[in-house]
């Protein structure tokens, strides 16, 4: 039987050492190895839905991410006491620290093929650490570098009547469009491809604008890619960057997201024409 401690001096002592062993024992978990878990909830992006829930219990970190758009997502936490926090949006904040209940997460706007997806890790909190955090650019599955693609095609003469206006730059609103994937504004097009045969034998300049207007400096304003004059028909043309001219990459500030508008100014009527627009770049955060 241990004798009970009586010196107030050596009790002091015996406290002060009991608090370095709680200390140290706090270090030894942060710094010492334990189990690596990721677990990933995927939520289907295809449709709008607000407050689904996903349990995140022993999860201590929790990453929202979207081979999607991310800027359309937002989530709320459920808290160990069962309060829930205030809306976030998961392009300004993708993390958060654990224990937490859970994450609801909301989808403002669908896109067809994607996810989005919780991840839920369990680490020590030196291996949280490495973990990339931040941003959509940090965290979004090719946030920065995911491809945008948009195209108008007309593969059979007369199917569709395209490419057959004569709009000169200026001279008249823009009537024809196109609209790339994903829905956004902002975009850096490297890639250019098009192809027009007309039935005369007529050559054309090719404008891709960011918007509709009738107003003549707006409407240069608006102008993506200029194709320069007497583009030949029946050729297919390839523009890339770093070409000569070098007209691309180029940035885009669309008025509507994802809507490309285009103008052909042909040197005399076209007749029936087909052919195809594609238009290839990335998505800027």
């Amino acid at each position: 039987m241990t004798e009970p401690m009586k010196d107030p001096r050596y009790k002091m002592l015996q406290s002060e050492l009991g608090k370095l062993n709680a200390q140290m024992g706090a270090l030894i978990n942060v710094i010492s190895p334990k189990p690596f878990v990721m677990d990933i909830f995927p939520l289907a992006k295809a449709a709008i839905f607000a407050l689904t829930r996903v349990d995140c219990i022993g999860a201590d970190l929790v990453q929202i991410s979207t081979d999607g758009d991310l800027t359309n997502v937002s989530y709320q936490i459920v808290h160990l006491d069962g309060s829930t926090s205030v809306e976030m949006e998961a392009a300004e904040s993708p993390h958060c620290l654990g224990p937490i209940n859970a994450v609801l997460v909301n989808n403002d706007t669908a896109e067809a093929g994607v996810n989005i997806r919780v991840a839920r890790y369990q680490a020590s909190q030196a291996a949280l650490s490495a973990i990339l955090h931040g941003t959509p650019a940090a965290i979004n599955v090719a946030a920065g570098g995911r491809m945008f693609y948009g195209e108008q095609v007309e593969y059979v003469v007369g199917a569709d009547d395209y490419f057959e206006d004569d709009e000169p730059l200026n001279a008249v609103l823009p009537t024809h469009f196109f609209y790339g994937a994903p829905l956004v504004t902002n975009i850096l097009i490297h890639t250019i491809k098009y192809q027009f045969t007309p039935t005369a034998a007529e050559t054309y300049q090719l404008y891709l604008l960011e918007g509709a207007t009738a107003e003549a400096e707006q409407q240069e304003a608006e102008v993506i890619f200029d194709s320069g004059a007497l583009q030949a028909a029946g050729v297919p043309y390839v523009w890339v960057a770093g070409g000569a001219p070098a007209e691309l990459p180029v940035m885009a500030r669309l008025t509507a997201a994802g809507l490309i508008w285009f103008k052909i100014d042909w040197t005399g009527a076209p007749g029936n024409t087909y052919g195809y627009i594609r238009v290839y770049g990335v998505v800027l955060a």
